[in-house]
């Protein structure tokens, strides 16, 4: 019975030893890897990034552009939106929230998700494309009020104008999902807390 004692207590040893060398691996792996190179950006641009890189390492954090821009008080104009979302696509393992959740998911507005979920929910309603009308109807915006974001959303990839042999409208990209609940996988929860620190929640 002791000896077999001894053994369990130098395999639990073993196994904490193993475990300690592999998380000391990974650490040392973290910090020997290059980083990101942001230079392409503008100090505010960076100092955009860097917020979102800290805020995302919180657990469940999905804090978009647009709210992190607002929290640092960051101009941040359609152009340089797209740029940083087409940085994020491109370096998505190396940032937490994109990774995880995908870049829309932190990309886009609450305005122009709604927006492009109406346009899902119409494509699979009415089996056809949307149009201005009809969005507008969905979302209750008015359709010159959906000019810019329509804009947006087809820069960025997530619609396309297309026609469905009698009219032209639009459609979501066919690399979202269509699911039965009409709901697209890149919605977030905004949150704040004492009226100071505010984030989004996936």
């Amino acid at each position: 019975m002791k000896n077999q004692t001894i053994r369990v207590l130098r395999s639990g040893r073993r196994g904490l030893v193993l475990g300690l060398l592999a998380v000391s691996l990974a650490a040392q792996e973290q910090t020997t890897k290059p980083p990101i190179d942001t230079s392409q950006f503008t100090a505010s641009e960076r100092a955009l990034l860097e917020y979102l890189r800290l805020d995302w390492a919180k657990q469940y954090r999905t804090t978009g552009l647009g709210v992190a821009a607002k929290v640092t008080h960051t101009k941040l104009s359609d152009g340089s939106r797209l740029r940083l979302a087409r940085f994020l696509e491109a370096h998505r393992a190396g940032f937490t929230a994109p990774a995880r959740h995908g870049v829309t998911t932190i990309a886009l507005t609450a305005e122009e998700k709604l927006i492009a979920r109406a346009i899902l929910f119409h494509e699979i309603q009415h089996q056809g494309v949307a149009k201005l009308e009809d969005i507008g109807r969905q979302v209750g915006i008015s359709p010159r009020s959906l000019q810019q974001p329509l804009r947006f959303l087809e820069d960025f990839g997530a619609i396309a104008v297309e026609s469905d042999g009698k009219e032209s409208g639009y459609r979501v990209a066919s690399r979202y999902s269509r699911r039965p609940t009409y709901r697209i996988d890149f919605f977030s929860h905004q949150v704040e807390v004492n009226g100071r620190d505010k984030f989004e929640v996936a």
